[in-house]
């Protein structure tokens, strides 16, 4: 099929498209919601394991620990779906060793700050 100009829209089409796709999203997800609650207690019970205190401070003591504590989670969410949720699996870190561990992936699987998919 030849054309020979742009394809022209239809201004009442576009219209009613525009009014129908202005549907706001959620500010959380009801998946979110649902498990709110465990991941609050999740949060708590790290931070209390940890005595409140950064637990990437002994293995990267050439980092001085900055910020309010953090809970990391060793898999990441994105390969193990649910390991928020698993307390096994958190830690608490403050904000800069928590930022080093995104930074420097390789050296944190190498001091177990990170786990691949395949390791418990």
């Amino acid at each position: 099929m030849k054309r020979s100009g742009p394809i022209k829209a239809d201004p009442d089409k576009v219209k009613a498209w525009t009014l129908k796709s202005r549907k706001k999203l959620p500010a959380e997800s009801a998946k979110r919601k649902a498990t709110r609650g465990t991941r609050r207690s999740v949060v708590t019970a790290t931070i209390e394991r940890a005595g409140g205190r950064c637990e990437a401070r002994m293995l990267l003591p050439m980092i001085a620990c900055q910020g309010d504590l953090e809970v990391h989670e060793r898999h990441q969410r994105s390969i193990r779906p649910g390991s928020e949720l698993d307390l096994n699996d958190t830690m608490a870190l403050c904000h800069r060793h928590h930022a080093w561990v995104s930074d420097h992936v390789l050296e944190a699987h190498t001091l177990g700050l990170l786990k691949h998919s395949w390791e418990d």
